[in-house]
């Protein structure tokens, strides 16, 4: 497997590194820590589940085995380039750009999700904000900063599991060549196309 931390052919040399105590170090990835890097290194496993601590404040609305059923209900070509999920403590970073979920080396990444149920954006596309949501949540509200989403338990979870999940898994199926854009169209798409096949919309 492709190593996911290593973003530069320098990281490992002392220019590309850190210096600490007069040793150089490697200056690993935000998206992939050290820890879950070892563990997928440890094993040959399909579709190994990763479940970080999510923090106080939030939780993780599904656990892995229930994505390994939806996984189940696909085609194997859709789901053989998957290697793990990876049930993540949402960073800081990702908080601030409001970033759900990633599909990184193979790896579907998904950020936990507030104990709150609420979900608070400051995006002004409002038009687009709520095609996105309107087949997910059934409750939100426009403020002077944004729109805030009020969800269901079963609305978050139905949105983990025939969303998100599909979405990152589009990536995954992508041609390789598409720019930005298109491959954000392409896993969108994706994703509805399979809900909708499984019956969730």
């Amino acid at each position: 497997m492709k190593n996911p931390i290593r973003r530069s052919r320098k990281i490992g040399k002392t220019q590309g590194g850190r210096v600490q105590d007069g040793k150089a170090s490697e200056k690993w990835s935000r998206i992939f820590t050290e820890d879950v890097w070892m563990r997928l290194s440890e094993t040959n496993l399909k579709w190994h589940i990763l479940k970080e601590n999510p923090s106080r404040d939030y939780y993780h609305p599904c656990q892995g085995d229930e994505y390994i059923e939806v996984l189940k209900q696909l085609p194997r070509k859709e789901t053989d380039g998957l290697r793990a999920i990876v049930l993540r403590r949402t960073p800081k970073f990702d908080l601030k750009l409001g970033i759900e979920a990633q599909q990184r080396y193979y790896c579907v990444i998904l950020n936990s999700f507030p104990k709150s149920n609420t979900y608070s954006t400051k995006k002004k596309q409002s038009q687009s904000i709520i095609k996105h949501y309107k087949n997910w949540c059934s409750n939100w509200e426009q403020t002077e900063t944004g729109w805030n989403f009020k969800w269901k338990v079963e609305e978050v979870r139905r949105y983990y599991l025939y969303y998100l999940f599909l979405h990152e898994l589009g990536h995954l199926n992508q041609p390789y060549y598409y720019t930005r854009k298109r491959a954000e169209d392409f896993a969108h798409n994706y994703a509805l196309e399979w809900a909708r096949k499984l019956n969730q919309l």
